[in-house]
C-alpha cells in the first residue's frame, strides 16, 4: 500500500503527538488537526492518557468537523471533555458511526 506524503505526515503526527508542545501545534490548521484526530479515533489509539495532549494541542482553535467511525475506545466522557476543551463554537459536522461505548 503507498501513502500519500500527507497521509504519512498525519499518521507520525498523531503517534508522536504527546511528545509536542502546544507551541509547536501552533501551525497545525483546523484540517490538520482534525485528520490527527480522525486518524487516532480509526486506529483505536483514544486513550485516557493521551486525552491531555489532545485537549491541548488539537482542540486549542475551533475545529469544524469531527468524526468517529467503529472507534470503540470512544466514550460519553470523552466526548465531554473535547467538547469543554474546544467549546464545539465552529463545529459545522459531528459524526458518530458505530462507536460502541457512545
Amino acid at each position: 500500500m503507498v501513502l500519500k506524503l500527507r497521509e504519512l505526515l498525519i499518521k507520525q503526527a498523531a503517534i508522536h503527538l504527546h511528545n509536542f508542545s502546544s507551541e509547536s501545534c501552533q501551525c497545525l490548521t483546523a484540517t490538520q488537526r482534525e485528520r490527527i484526530l480522525r486518524w487516532l479515533a480509526s486506529h483505536d489509539c483514544l486513550s485516557l492518557n493521551l486525552i491531555p495532549s489532545i485537549r491541548q494541542n488539537l482542540l486549542s482553535i475551533p475545529l469544524y468537523s469531527l468524526e468517529f467511525y467503529k472507534c470503540n475506545q470512544l466514550t460519553n466522557d470523552m466526548l465531554i471533555e473535547f467538547a469543554e476543551a474546544s467549546h464545539f463554537s465552529r463545529l459545522k459536522s459531528l459524526i458518530i458511526h458505530q462507536c460502541t461505548q457512545v
